[in-house]
């Protein structure tokens, strides 16, 4: 770990007792967790998340399915377009309750969808500016048969709040950069018929070319002086060489506190020039990308092969640098912006803040959603390899590169996987009677589930929390349903929508805790999670003894905790929790 600062560990290949202790040495869990993978259908996992994120995301990429005929999506798609609008509807709304007020949103779209989707942005998000920009990403062309023109471009669909500049081109090269001083261009604002007050002469000493001050603007339509003054300095006017009167970059009102600062200067006591530094500026984001780097072949493509030493590890990855600039664009303003991508494929958007953070020194965040199989084979490893080393040559990493500082590279990643609707239905028990209809699938779906369920605990079963940490679901993984642990401790965290700052483990006597603390909207939240299977009064009376001893609910402003308790002030998490669950969705 030494030698390999950004190795990394994961803790999937660990004991419990490991990952306990590792979790429980950080004072704020959440503010060191860099990056989110969800593995799950985006609707699910956006409403998921939706209580923790809400109104906390700067910054949303994605490039959806294109529901095209070389890559149809894998959602239902009998009605094409409209099938696919009402994908896009859907979470497009439940996403916009995730960001905050200067937050943009940035869509890939080919021509496939670009009509369609541009309107539904329109009338979505009616208070948020369209800007389109062409993407040259397969300069080579297509190459589909019996096409009139081979496509060589794609959209990038930027929405930014109504009337916010929030959005930049790249940086400028850092240094001075020197601007002529008089205004070009036909405009009546480049003319002092235009501008009369940006009309005026600067004093200038012709032995040293120094500005020894200005004049006021004369009136508009009258003679002024041309020749020199009584000290001797010369007038320069924004006359053109054609003697056609123009206007100064600067009002007379603005001008001197350019003097003041030394960023006006004369030569040859002839031209005035406007000096300014670089550093730190950016240039205005242009509506057509076509450099080379922008090719999603060599960039997004090879990259992954390069990363995996593989010919097919994805379909039709971005380049890296297409979607790099796109969040920049977005964020470069920001210090410590979080990305939402709920079409996440092969992982481009994490890696490209992964390059952002190294590149800028900033703590940008990243959270990923994928419902697909190469979630772990392409996404996950994806994340792994580039936080180890930013550059990989044949599946390896190049030398220079591992040697990345540790301070610029993700610090935890947290990947999670929720119950599909598959999982839920294999997981409902049914009365004797529903056992017997179980034959009629459509009867099952459309009747069993609001009938013959109800009332009933099958769906979560409240008597298991008495046993958290072996809450178990039969989960459907390769073509088989294996029984597997939930983590119900954090499925309550997010739900409650817990910014959780500390993980305790403790032990009293054979009897686990396991301990949240956090915040939900400044208030002290403290989660208290225990096996308390067959215990009598005498059990609970010790469990109070020992959350005081350890003063596990010191300074709390809300206390929750599973099952029975004579914890003071201590909230039964059960009701909360199945309330949640199955609150109605908002839209």
């Amino acid at each position: 770990m030494k030698s390999r600062p950004t190795l990394v560990l994961d803790t999937r290949h660990f004991s419990h007792s490991f990952t306990d202790r590792l979790l429980g040495s950080f004072d704020d869990i959440e503010e060191m967790t860099d990056g989110l993978l969800v593995h799950s259908e985006n609707w699910q996992a956006l409403n998921l998340l939706k209580t923790r994120y809400l109104n906390s995301i700067q910054c949303v990429y994605i490039d959806p399915p294109y529901n095209t005929a070389a890559s149809e999506i894998i959602y239902k798609n009998g009605y094409k377009h409209s099938s696919w609008l009402t994908l896009m509807f859907d979470r497009l709304l439940s996403a916009s309750f995730f960001l905050d007020g200067n937050a943009a949103w940035v869509v890939a779209i080919d021509d496939t969808e670009m009509v369609g989707l541009s309107q539904l942005l329109d009338l979505t998000f009616p208070k948020y500016d369209r800007n389109m920009v062409v993407v040259n990403h397969h300069p080579a062309g297509s190459g589909l048969e019996g096409t009139n023109v081979s496509s060589t471009h794609e959209y990038a669909i930027f929405m930014s709040p109504e009337g916010v500049k929030v959005l930049r081109g790249e940086q400028k090269s850092a240094g001075v950069e020197k601007i002529g001083f008089v205004r070009t261009g036909t405009a009546e604002s480049n003319l002092r018929s235009g501008r009369p007050n940006s009309f005026y002469a600067f004093l200038v000493n012709p032995e040293t070319s120094r500005i020894e001050g200005v004049e006021s603007p004369p009136p508009l339509g009258e003679p002024y002086p041309k020749s020199k003054t009584q000290e001797g300095f010369i007038r320069i006017y924004p006359v053109s060489e054609n003697g056609k009167e123009r206007v100064w970059r600067r009002s007379y009102k603005t001008i001197h506190s350019c003097l003041e600062k030394d960023s006006v200067i004369c030569e040859n006591a002839r031209s005035i020039y406007l000096i300014t530094d670089k550093t730190g500026k950016r240039r205005p984001l242009f509506s057509n990308w076509t450099d080379r780097k922008y090719n999603a072949g060599t960039y997004g493509t090879n990259l992954l092969k390069e990363l995996f030493e593989s010919q097919s590890t994805f379909s039709y990855p971005k380049s890296i640098h297409t979607v790099q600039d796109s969040i920049d664009a977005c964020t470069h303003h920001l210090t410590g912006a979080t990305v939402l991508d709920y079409f996440a494929g092969s992982g481009t958007t994490g890696h490209a803040v992964i390059n952002l953070n190294r590149r800028d020194n900033k703590r940008h965040k990243f959270i990923l959603i994928e419902m697909e199989k190469y979630f772990d084979t392409v996404l996950l490893e994806r994340i792994k390899k580039v936080t180890f080393a930013s550059e990989w040559k044949k599946g390896n990493p190049e030398r220079i590169a591992i040697r990345q500082e540790a301070d610029r590279t993700p610090r935890i990643v947290k990947y999670i996987r929720l119950e599909s609707y598959e999982d839920a239905l294999n997981n409902i028990e049914f009365d004797s009677a529903g056992q017997q209809l179980l034959k009629f699938r459509d009867y099952l779906l459309k009747y069993m589930l609001k009938w013959e369920t109800r009332g009933s605990e099958t769906l979560l079963n409240v008597e298991k929390l008495y046993r958290p940490f072996d809450y178990k679901l039969q989960v459907h993984v390769d073509g088989q349903t294996r029984e597997r642990i939930a983590d119900i401790p954090e499925t309550f965290n997010y739900l409650i929508g817990l910014h959780v700052k500390t993980r305790q483990v403790y032990d009293d006597e054979g009897r686990r805790y396991l301990v949240y603390k956090g915040l939900i909207d400044r208030k002290r939240i403290v989660v208290i999670w225990r096996e308390l299977k067959d215990w009598q009064k005498a059990g609970l009376e010790r469990d109070k003894e020992f959350v005081t001893e350890q003063e596990l609910t010191k300074k709390a402003d809300e206390i929750f905790v599973n099952g029975d308790s004579f914890i003071p002030n201590a909230k039964a998490l059960e009701p909360v929790f199945k309330s949640r669950m199955f609150a109605p969705v908002e839209m």
